[in-house]
């Protein structure tokens, strides 16, 4: 099974038609979905705290955004959501299984239809899990071979007890591996 080559957001939405008129741009349209989308996903729940968000992440926001006039007021963020075609936003979604669903028949449909997803894998898919991990290997062999990562910790206290669990994904990947589900 081959993975697709994933994109940045800006290629993701670079489809998007600007509704603005050109004499009115202070920001760049990448500029503010980026922003939002980041914010949002951080928990951002208003245009003010969208704001809020690009003012506190500006310096990281500016190694890939250009922002040449700053990051937008919350009221440019909700001036340029509200003039957005909806259709033009609707991007479909990133289809999330436990392990339970880590079988051949499902993943196969996933990647027929050319949705994104993330898929638990644990030991007990020996086959699968050896190749996975060897690709994890040989990516930090390689430092990544122009590929990106992404770490994450996320540590949770629950029912007593304390967990801490570790993320790290790979995307771009230079040579892609082909996947087989047996």
């Amino acid at each position: 099974m081959k993975l697709r080559t994933k994109t940045t957001i800006s290629e993701f939405f670079s489809h998007i038609k600007d509704p603005r008129i050109d004499r009115t741009k202070r920001h760049q349209l990448i500029d503010i979905i980026t922003i939002t989308l980041c914010a949002v996903i951080s928990g951002a729940d208003s245009w003010v705290d969208i704001e809020l968000y690009g003012q506190t992440k500006r310096k990281w926001l500016k190694k890939f955004l250009e922002l040449p006039n700053g990051i937008p007021s919350h009221d440019t963020f909700a001036r340029v959501f509200a003039r957005l075609d909806p259709e033009q936003l609707q991007q479909g979604c990133i289809v999330t299984l436990d392990a339970i669903g880590c079988q051949k028949n499902i993943v196969s449909q996933i990647v027929s239809q050319e949705a994104d997803y993330v898929i638990t894998l644990k030991k007990n898919q020996v086959n699968l899990y050896d190749q996975v991990e060897a690709i994890f290997k040989q990516a930090l062999r390689k430092d990544f071979n122009g590929g990106f990562h992404i770490d994450c910790k996320v540590s949770e206290s629950s029912h007593g007890r304390q967990e801490t669990r570790y993320y790290r994904s790979l995307t771009n990947l230079v040579e892609r591996p082909s996947l087989s589900l047996r």
